[in-house]
């Protein structure tokens, strides 16, 4: 028979995969509604890792492309 410390343990196991499962499932939820974000964007500039692509202007980096504030 398994001592109680070690339900305990699997139990506490248990809990913490289940709220990490759920924060997963809302994370990505709510990353799926709104589209590319600014760093997003900048990396679609040019693909692969650039040295000569310097930040966005601010302006580009927060116009509306279709996302919710």
């Amino acid at each position: 028979m398994l001592r109680r410390a070690v339900w305990q343990g699997l139990v506490a196991g248990l809990a913490g995969a289940a709220v990490m499962t759920a924060t997963g499932a809302v994370a990505d939820a709510l990353a799926s509604r709104d589209g590319a974000g600014p760093g997003q964007r900048h990396a679609a500039l040019h693909p692969g890792r650039r040295s000569d692509v310097g930040p966005l202007p601010r302006a580009a980096a927060h116009a509306e492309s279709g996302r919710r504030r």
